[in-house]
């Protein structure tokens, strides 16, 4: 699968639009976001830098952003909130992640 833009690129050529709704999980995924019309982030929480990355996007308003916390170390799956429990083994990644997506919950 290609990265970055090459995304953008693959999804023209096979749809000859824009999609209804891109899903993405790092930085890499961030021009394929932007390009749908909407938008689902899954925030793994153990990597708060991906969520810094998430922010100047998110807070352009351009077009719809839904945004869903997962765990992806330890026990994985989706949190159904941004306070539920962590480990002490990633309490410092998930409570930084947190500060970052709080302004969005």
């Amino acid at each position: 699968m290609p990265t970055y833009s090459g995304k953008v690129a693959c999804i023209w050529d096979a749809l000859q639009t824009r999609p209804y709704l891109a899903v993405g999980d790092s930085p890499g995924d961030l021009p394929m976001l932007k390009f749908s019309h909407n938008r689902l982030w899954i925030a793994r929480m153990e990597k708060p830098r991906y969520q810094e990355r998430l922010v100047g996007p998110v807070r352009s308003k351009e077009g719809r952003w839904l945004i869903q916390p997962v765990l992806s170390k330890s026990t994985p799956g989706f949190l159904p909130n941004l306070d539920g429990p962590v480990g002490p083994e990633l309490r410092v990644e998930v409570e930084a992640s947190r500060r970052i997506l709080g302004a969005w919950f």
